[in-house]
């Protein structure tokens, strides 16, 4: 009886193996046969930039700055020994030179998240001049026509919500709903396209499963809640924002962005490979796409939790989706209870400077697979870590081409914005990676070689 038992889970395993194996092959496109000059967009086609040094270098301490703290890192910030809080001064005083940086660029549209811990230093207080230093940062991109785009939660939060538990506890959704309405009333007759939250499947995974970022917990049933509150955040906050849209243009969009690199199994004969990989993709990517399709959220490990989360007003609480897209990684399983998995670096891909892959290829099949939302997509994040800058000019024309080979084939890709317009912090560690089209040297911003290139491009459409 055992013998047969272990002969029929022997054959169902080779079966489930070869079925994944047939329908999961990785794209690889021959890169030598295509013709990456002279790219042409739609003439309405969205050409912007994304800045990720707002949300994390913020006058006011956040889970981010404590996290660091706790390390024992020492912050290597650009141009010196520059302190958070005298950068976010330079950064606001000196806004001609971002601004001047933005116009080299020619882009129409600048991306930035909100210094939530600035604007609101304690939950009873908002802070005035902050917020009126973000309107005149609008004003000012406005008059040179470019459009402001804001990201209401880009990682960063106030200490004092963390202290009140922060996503992990539903309850405090409606503090966010009020800090969101708060900063939409002033800042709404600038900017027609918001973003809620930046990645929460990044933000609550690698938090709260994974450990690399605060507050460094390894607990999947609490990310898996954290995530599921996140989302629910964004669905009162959608809801409250449209209604609150007199003062705002006719044409506001809300929205979020989802990270969609790509996940392989590291061997495609190894059934707990696919298996990792399975787990992976649904927590990541399916169970919050379902979630914003059918307004269901159920995530579980059987015998072990299962978090399941019905908002129905969820369906269709989204006017656009932002695709974030940086690499590909190969999922490998390992005799780890705690982190049964390990990511690897494909060994046949090409690397920048941070060990990632260099797969444009997964692009478009993050397109593909976000069409079926059947809203608007921005590519609201695609980098490189390239500190000589070899790179990272042929990364941006061959993701280009991913876009334009998926407007071909009308894909709804409404604009692409390159992340990021300076080097930026590594959120866990607080040092600086080079991945910026410009360097920052004390208060100016110098462009690498790769900014003109972009600039080209954008000047030839």
């Amino acid at each position: 009886m055992i013998f047969y038992f272990i002969v029929i889970l022997a054959l169902l395993t080779i079966l489930y193996v070869v079925a994944r194996r047939s329908s999961a092959r990785e794209a690889h496109w021959d890169w030598g046969r295509i013709n990456l000059e002279n790219l042409t967009f739609p003439h309405n086609f969205d050409w912007g930039i994304t800045s990720g040094i707002f949300p994390t270098l913020s006058v006011q301490p956040t889970n981010w700055s404590a996290w660091q703290d706790s390390l024992g890192e020492s912050r290597d910030f650009p141009g010196g020994q520059i302190q958070p809080q005298e950068f976010s001064q330079i950064s606001w005083e000196h806004r001609e030179s971002l601004i001047d940086a933005l116009k080299l660029l020619g882009v129409n549209s600048y991306r930035f998240g909100l210094a939530w811990s600035d604007i609101q230093p304690k939950q009873s207080e908002f802070d005035a001049k902050v917020i009126q230093q973000y309107v005149a940062f609008c004003q000012a991109l406005i008059a040179v026509n470019i459009q402001p785009v804001i990201t209401l939660h880009h990682f960063a939060a106030p200490l004092w919500f963390e202290a009140l538990g922060g996503f992990e506890r539903r309850e405090n959704i409606p503090v966010f709903v009020h800090y969101a309405e708060t900063v939409f009333e002033k800042l709404a007759p600038f900017a027609s396209r918001w973003i809620t939250f930046h990645e929460p499947e990044v933000t609550s995974l690698q938090g709260w499963f994974l450990g690399n970022n605060p507050p460094g917990k390894r607990d999947l049933r609490l990310a898996t809640r954290v995530l599921a509150n996140m989302l629910d955040a964004h669905t009162k906050t959608y809801h409250r924002l449209k209604q609150m849209a007199d003062p705002a243009p006719k044409n506001l969009q809300v929205g979020l962005t989802k990270q969609m690199n790509i996940f392989d199994p590291a061997r495609r004969w190894h059934p707990l490979d696919w298996i990792m990989t399975d787990v992976i993709n649904k927590v990541y990517r399916d169970e919050v796409l379902h979630y914003l399709t059918e307004g269901v959220f159920d995530f579980q490990i059987p015998g072990y939790f299962r978090t399941r989360r019905i908002n129905l007003k969820a369906k269709g609480a989204l006017d656009f989706i932002g695709l974030d897209y940086f690499t590909h990684k190969q999922v490998r399983f390992v005799s780890d209870w705690r982190r049964p998995f390990r990511l690897d670096t494909p060994h046949l891909e090409p690397t920048d400077d941070a060990d990632a892959a260099i797969y444009p290829e997964g692009l478009y099949a993050g397109i593909q697979r976000l069409a079926h939302l059947k809203k608007p997509i921005w590519i609201t994040a695609n980098g490189i870590v390239d500190a000589a800058d070899e790179q990272r000019s042929q990364f941006i024309r061959r993701h280009l081409y991913t876009v334009r080979r998926a407007l071909a084939e009308n894909y709804p890709v409404k604009g692409y914005y390159y992340y990021s317009l300076t080097d930026s912090q590594e959120g866990s560690t607080g040092k600086f990676i080079a991945n910026g089209l410009f360097e920052i040297l004390g208060a100016k911003l110098n462009p690498r070689p790769s900014a003109e290139k972009y600039a080209g491009i954008i000047r030839r459409q």
